[in-house]
């Protein structure tokens, strides 16, 4: 880990009229590789590249403070509006032993920022967890179940929670956060993360989650943080 976990609230100064935008967009599954659940609008950098450019620069400066070096960043991203409906993980809010929880993974980048755009539902969050046991992630092919599921094909639904639950079991929740309206959590992508669903049928979970791929800047914050 080189970035920390930052947590904070009013990441927009006027979240409504960022909802408002993101509900005139068009959302798609993701071409049926079932990698996350729900539909994701077109990159942003591709609709509107002002604003895509000054959400990363929020991002980034949480972990730059310093202007010097702020400036002087050059930094790829990759963000998306998802909205995730009910009926797209109602095997995860069903699940009795583990009710919300989503599947545990790591991200292919450097960090993960989240913005929760969706009033009146606060426990459809994030989780941050580690491993129980030093080197061992889970024994179940997770893949198997969760690209089928995910891509909207029936999957048997007592297989599917028994699978997810033995994979949440290797490991213990460290960090959670909550979905309150227009508040964010970003943290280094290798860190094993899930979403949380708390949600009624006819219930979406909208948000706005931009990964960090590529980022040229002279230190790292937790690296930094070590040398003292």
């Amino acid at each position: 880990m080189i970035y920390p976990t930052l947590m904070i609230d009013r990441f927009f100064d006027n979240p409504d009229e960022i909802v408002k935008f993101a509900n005139k967009l068009d959302y798609t599954i993701d071409d049926g590789k079932g990698i996350y659940p729900g539909k994701r609008s077109q990159p942003l950098h591709s609709l509107n590249y002002s604003l895509f450019d000054y959400i990363n620069k929020k991002i980034l400066r949480l972990h730059y403070p310093d202007f010097k070096v702020f400036k002087n960043l050059n930094y790829e991203a990759l963000t998306h509006f998802q909205l995730i409906k009910y009926e797209d993980v109602e095997y995860h809010i069903t699940n009795s032993k583990y009710p919300g929880i989503g599947w545990i993974h790591k991200d292919p980048n450097l960090i993960t920022a989240i913005v929760y755009l969706t009033k009146k539902n606060s426990n459809s969050g994030t989780s941050i967890w580690k491993r129980k046991l030093e080197g061992i992630d889970t024994t179940i092919d997770c893949d198997s179940v969760k690209i089928p599921y995910y891509s909207g094909k029936s999957v048997n639904e007592n297989s599917y929670k028994d699978s997810l639950n033995q994979t949440i079991d290797c490991y213990t929740e460290t960090c959670y956060s909550k979905s309150i309206y227009n508040s964010y959590i970003s943290f280094d992508a290798s860190e094993f993360h899930s979403a949380n669903f708390d949600m009624q049928p006819r219930e979406e979970r909208l948000t706005l989650i931009s990964f960090i791929t590529k980022l040229d800047s002279p230190y790292t914050p937790v690296t930094e943080m070590q040398k003292t």
